[in-house]
């Protein structure tokens, strides 16, 4: 009775939390400004595709990511002084409102069809993402537990990628359905971001946590100096290095999908949306189950595991482009292992910062992160116009240099990797159930004593 008194117990503080108004509050806003980024990139990138000649040309479709790209290079050290500075809370209403702006934009550019124009908006739609990122995430642990931070990270990249799915499917439904006058595809993205303004109204009130911060504009030195600090904490700055393979990974499968499915397969806006959304169905999953399985802590095993499958998938995605159905397999199997690898890197750097600098941690792994990003854009357009290789050898190449990495993660996690194995063996062999977790301490040492052998 007793027992069952405390699990109930521990279950309703837990509730309270990744149930509240503001934390569903603050999914809700992420939930739309992912599908406005998403949406309204992939009816750029389609837009420059379909332009391209049979020849060349790559060079614009990477121009695409690097113009959103750059605001995260240039701002996000001063977007994590806003962080630190300012309540995070306010921050995110105040992007919010500036996402309905670029939108409004953005429906003029449409209007006008003017490439040129979309990219300027593509750029403004980067600074909306630089200056809400920091915000975004460096108030989870503010909002939630620490015990409760790995599942709120599933549960909120879950619902990102929920976002991006739907973004990136209603993309072509959008194209389809509004064509040739694609302008009108602006309506829905100005709709959804009065959605987004009023959802972040009801995000948890937070006080600032270094409102005598002083900010220059030095963005070299800023991040060398971020970064000289970082490495005195070994976890969180390889926790930064491997987010910031997967951005490089990002940045060149993102575009080359594209080429993937709308120049070798030679498939419609509405499958290459398909083949979008099974790879973020994947990831969604990936995401959650990621969250679920750490168990109420920073589970590290994850991180091989869902290297091996990025490697393993990726070159099979090279091997399948004859078979849509196939295709649609593969990339949600390589969006479940994106899952794996990013949730548990993400948790660590949140909970592992301090809390009056966890705006600077979290404004350094973006420039690092979307630096790797424009790395990505850059090499796909080497490989494509210089190497001359297809879409899907490509897909082959980077799983190839995936395995390097996957073989160099394990090598520094091999005790996690091993230790979730057992755990994964002795949760399936055997039903376990934990009472008083919380006289277990979450840092120091503890003493368990058994009571049989």
């Amino acid at each position: 009775m007793l027992a069952s008194n405390i699990i109930k117990k521990e279950k309703n503080i837990m509730s309270t939390q990744t149930q509240s108004r503001g934390f569903k509050a603050l999914l809700a806003t992420q939930f739309f400004g992912a599908f406005n980024d998403n949406a309204f990139k992939f009816v750029i990138a389609a837009l420059v595709v379909d332009r391209m000649g049979s020849s060349g040309g790559t060079i614009y479709l990477a121009l695409s990511s690097i113009v959103f790209v750059l605001p995260f290079l240039i701002f996000s050290t001063f977007a994590g002084y806003l962080a630190d500075k300012f309540s995070k809370q306010k921050i995110i209403i105040f992007t919010k409102i500036l996402e309905l702006v670029v939108m409004g934009i953005g429906f003029f550019a449409l209007l006008q069809n003017n490439i040129w124009g979309m990219l300027i908006v593509l750029f403004f739609m980067g600074l909306q993402s630089t200056l809400f990122g920091p915000s975004k995430y460096g108030i989870l642990p503010e909002i939630l537990s620490t015990k409760e931070l790995p599942n709120g990270n599933g549960i909120i990249q879950m619902w990102t990628y929920i976002a991006v799915l739907l973004g990136q499917t209603s993309y072509g439904f959008l194209m389809n359905y509004t064509q040739p006058n694609y302008y009108q595809t602006a309506y829905v993205f100005m709709f959804i971001s009065l959605l987004g303004i009023f959802s972040s109204l009801f995000v948890t009130k937070v006080k600032p946590v270094r409102s005598d911060r002083s900010f220059q504009f030095n963005i070299i030195g800023d991040v060398r100096a971020n970064i000289q600090w970082i490495k005195k904490d070994k976890a969180i700055f390889l926790s930064i290095i491997g987010l910031a393979y997967f951005g490089f990974l990002g940045g060149l499968f993102q575009p080359n999908i594209l080429l993937y499915a709308r120049k070798l397969m030679g498939v419609g806006h509405l499958q290459t949306g398909l083949i979008v959304s099974a790879m973020t169905v994947g990831l969604g999953l990936g995401c959650f189950l990621a969250g679920r399985l750490s168990d109420h802590k920073v589970e590290l095993g994850l991180v091989p595991m869902g290297a091996l499958g990025l490697s393993l998938f990726s070159i099979l995605l090279g091997l399948v482009s004859y078979s849509y159905p196939l295709v649609l397999v593969v990339m949600f199997l390589l969006g479940f292992s994106c899952g794996f690898y990013i949730v548990p890197l993400n948790t660590l750097i949140q909970h592992n910062s301090p809390a009056d600098r966890r705006g600077q941690v979290l404004a350094t792994n973006n420039i690092l992160t979307f630096l790797s990003i424009l790395g990505g854009s850059l090499f796909l357009y080497m490989l494509r116009d210089y190497a001359h290789l297809n879409a899907a050898q490509i897909f082959i190449v980077t799983g190839i240099l995936t395995i390097v990495a996957t073989a160099y993660i394990t090598s520094l996690l091999p005790y996690a990797f091993v230790r979730f194995i057992m755990w994964i063996l002795t949760h399936t062999f055997y039903r376990i159930k934990v009472l008083n977790r919380s006289n277990v301490p979450e840092k120091g040492g503890a003493l368990l004593v058994s009571n049989h052998t």
